[in-house]
């Protein structure tokens, strides 16, 4: 063969050949594509299994980073003679339990398993709504707390809502999102606070993250009955006689503890020193402290309380007659105080 037609036959060759490596190049998945993304923390199947066209493993859940997408649903809704196309059922500390009640500041583990019907696809956004429906104030954004497992805390959006009660409040926050090809479920933790007390209902609603539509019929956690409860602490730190230009007291370091789970307001006036025979209420002139409100669970408070009180110390007894509660607290006095 001569020279010419050999070197033409291997530009021929070498022309094929980078041919085919430009289609193998475009037709080859890049990095930004992750059709074999990392597996997300959600336990919503794992990204790397057999999702092929068979059917035998259904595409998993993944989970949605919302930034600063949400939506403007306010209050759930009603789904109507609609099919759903999510499934929601959450669980929760005392579930079906007759005559439970809840402490206001613990934390409760909420897990929410949500399952789209078979074949549907979409990003479904979970949103959670909560109210008081036997308040003894309307809720309020700071009644409730709820962190994520991830450790994001609700932000929260108020409205009103008619019917039963005269402006009755609904607040709202997106629980997450994640996204769908099929049928697995998404299953989440999040743990929630009642910063208050009251009957709180917690609902919880699917939607299309893209176009508002409704995806589940609400599902309702609750009423989580959280009551009125606790004591006052009461004690005296220490005792001694002073003398002024007004006279002879003897004064009281007094602490005062508020375990009640609502705010409680303490007064000088309930505070009494009985000599033996007969009772002396703080004086009015001379103690500088009247009244206090303490805020829930521990807020404390301490002043010196003045009594014009005679006799011999080693008599005293001391109590606070809460105005309040109507409970009256014996208070012990210390040892060599007078």
């Amino acid at each position: 063969m001569k020279k010419n037609m050999i070197a033409a036959v291997a530009v021929v060759i070498v022309l094929l050949a980078a041919g085919a490596y430009v289609v193998l190049s475009m037709n080859a998945p890049d990095d930004k594509g992750k059709d074999n993304g990392d597996d997300n923390n959600n336990n919503n199947g794992n990204n790397n299994g057999n999702n092929g066209s068979n059917g035998t493993n259904p595409p998993p859940l993944s989970t949605i980073d919302l930034g600063l997408r949400t939506m403007n649903i306010t209050l759930p809704r009603d789904l109507g003679s609609a099919a759903p196309k999510v499934s929601l059922e959450v669980s929760y500390p005392g579930q079906g339990q007759s005559n439970i009640t809840y402490n206001r500041a613990q934390t409760y583990r909420f897990h929410i398993n949500s399952t789209p019907a078979a074949g549907y696809s979409g990003d479904v956004l979970i949103r959670m709504f909560a109210e008081l429906t036997d308040p003894i104030d309307e809720i309020d954004p700071q009644n409730l707390i709820v962190t994520t497992a991830t450790g994001r805390t609700l932000e929260w959006t108020t409205d009103i809502r008619s019917g039963d009660y005269v402006n009755h409040i609904v607040i709202s926050g997106d629980l997450g999102a994640f996204r769908t090809n099929g049928n697995a479920t998404d299953s989440r933790a999040f743990d929630v606070v009642l910063n208050y007390v009251g009957n709180f209902t917690l609902t919880f609603q699917a939607f299309d993250l893209n176009s508002n539509e409704t995806l589940s019929a609400p599902t309702t956690a609750g009423p989580m009955w959280v009551p009125i409860k606790g004591s006052l602490s009461v004690s005296a730190l220490s005792g001694e006689w002073r003398t002024n230009v007004n006279g002879t007291f003897f004064v009281v370091l007094v602490n005062f503890t508020n375990n009640w789970n609502i705010r409680h307001t303490v007064y000088a006036s309930g505070l009494v020193i009985n000599n033996g025979d007969q009772d002396f209420t703080a004086n009015s002139s001379a103690t500088a402290f009247v009244s206090q409100q303490l805020i829930p669970l521990n807020g404390n408070t301490q002043f010196l309380a003045w009594f014009d009180v005679t006799g011999d110390r080693a008599d005293f007894t001391m109590r606070y007659n809460d105005p309040v509660s109507g409970e009256t607290y014996n208070v012990t006095l210390p040892p060599g105080s007078g």
